[in-house]
């Protein structure tokens, strides 16, 4: 009989997961405690970004398997990325925005920052609010005359 590919402890198959893989991955997305931002930031992609904080996302409304200071780091950093997030959206005309000018990064991008509202609402200030309204329209808008173009 063959060697078991992997060796579990005697908890439920959930934390093994949490513990093993999907922690350890969170945190090197966060990347250092000293940066700002999310570690996909720092490679200037906008849509590597966006998977990112949907990733951490996920993490953060996990039951209570996730600690306080885990939470914490994720609310800051998805915050800090969505804003620079939003300063990297560039015009496409009259009321109309893209991300790096592709339809798939900007339906990435402008479904994050939508969870990014929904989510860490109380994080944003007024004017994060309604930047991130804003690119949502435009983006939108942008996106449906691309896909009938």
């Amino acid at each position: 009989m063959g060697k078991p590919l992997f060796r579990f402890r005697d908890v439920p198959f959930r934390d093994e997961l949490f513990e093993s893989y999907i922690e350890p991955a969170a945190r090197w997305l966060l990347g250092h405690p000293d940066n700002p931002y999310l570690l996909p930031q720092y490679s200037g992609s906008n849509w590597e970004c966006a998977l990112a904080i949907s990733f951490l996302i996920n993490i953060f409304e996990a039951p209570s398997t996730v600690n306080v200071e885990l939470k914490n780091e994720i609310r800051h950093k998805c915050v800090n990325t969505s804003r620079w997030m939003l300063g990297q959206a560039k015009a496409e005309g009259s009321n109309r925005s893209s991300w790096d000018g592709g339809s798939w990064d900007t339906a990435v991008c402008a479904r994050v920052l939508l969870r990014v509202l929904q989510v860490f609402e109380i994080d944003l200030s007024d004017g994060d609010r309604a930047s991130i309204r804003s690119r949502l329209a435009e983006s939108t808008q942008w996106l449906v005359e691309k896909s009938i173009h």
